[in-house]
């Protein structure tokens, strides 16, 4: 799922939770994980964190970069700022490759 860029940007936090949260709760119910999709090139690093945050909170299993449909690609910062936001538990993903995925054990 795509975040609630708008949402995140007017500040309206319990929003965004609550919209992931509502997926989360469908998604795991059928067995299914959920992938939460930053926008990263639209958003501040503080807004980046925070949608990070937001997800890890509301049981997401994966923050994601960017659909590539955005102005740029994620940046390497992008993927720092989220791994530091959301630590090692919690799966990432960056468009085209998974530099920072959950690793099996």
């Amino acid at each position: 799922m795509v975040q609630n860029i708008g949402a995140l940007r007017s500040g309206d936090q319990d929003a965004v939770k609550s919209d992931i949260a509502a997926v989360v709760e469908v998604a795991h119910r059928a067995g299914a994980i959920v992938k939460v999709i930053l926008e990263t090139a639209l958003l501040e690093d503080n807004q980046k964190v925070n949608a990070s945050i937001l997800a890890k909170l509301a049981g997401a299993d994966f923050v994601k970069t960017s659909t590539g449909f955005g102005p740029s690609g994620a940046t390497t910062r992008d993927v720092e700022l989220i791994r530091l936001a959301v630590g090692p538990e919690m799966g990432g993903e960056s468009l085209g490759r998974n530099p920072y995925a959950r690793r099996s054990e």
